[in-house]
């Protein structure tokens, strides 16, 4: 059948689905680790919007994996590290793709680089030296109340649609959230200034 190319990495095929303009084709995942891009709708996982938001200097990272300049890349979650690789890339070479639920409810996507993913395919590395990893602060990573990597591309994109769309609905509560509360009433009720 006919595999449409990805605006964003050089991979074909996998789980598209289009922009708005119903021409041109995103992998979800894709649409999902890149910051700048945004799904319409998350129940449907489309269209594909916002892709003109993506900063030049993101257009012109060089993949790290495939060492090609096509598409968009994102570059690694650790601190100071600013190894660029393509989403797709990131999930053929089973590097560490995490989804992460704060606090406030909202969702990160994190990923990392070969150095500093803890989940690697076998042959690609020593493990022992990849594990343990410590954060800025010196603590170990594993105490966030992170999404653990899954086994799969599949897998990780149905667990991120399900997080995306329970961020679309709170995201929907909050834009609501002024139509049912008074702002100046309830500062007039706290005693605080309405400001």
């Amino acid at each position: 059948g006919l595999q449409p190319k990805c605006l964003l990495c050089p991979k074909k095929g996998g789980a598209m689905k289009p922009t708005r303009s119903g021409t041109k084709w995103v992998h979800v995942s894709c649409a999902l680790w890149i910051p700048e891009v945004s799904i319409g709708s998350p129940e449907k996982m489309e269209p594909i919007t916002k892709v003109s938001h993506i900063p030049s200097s993101r257009w012109a990272l060089i993949c790290s994996l495939c060492n090609e300049k096509i598409g968009a890349s994102i570059q690694c979650s650790v601190k100071n590290c600013r190894t660029a690789f393509h989403v797709t890339c990131a999930f053929d070479r089973g590097l560490e793709m995490k989804t992460i639920l704060t606090d406030n409810d909202e969702v990160k996507f994190k990923s990392y680089c070969p150095k500093h993913s803890s989940t690697k395919k076998s042959g690609e590395g020593n493990l022992n030296e990849l594990t343990g990893q410590e954060n800025e602060n010196g603590a170990h990573d594993r105490s966030l109340g992170h999404l653990e990597p899954y086994d799969s591309l599949a897998q990780n994109q149905e667990e991120a649609h399900r997080v995306s769309i329970r961020k679309q609905k709170l995201q929907q509560l909050e834009d609501g959230f002024y139509a049912f509360v008074n702002a100046s009433e309830v500062a007039k009720a706290l005693q605080l200034p309405e400001d």
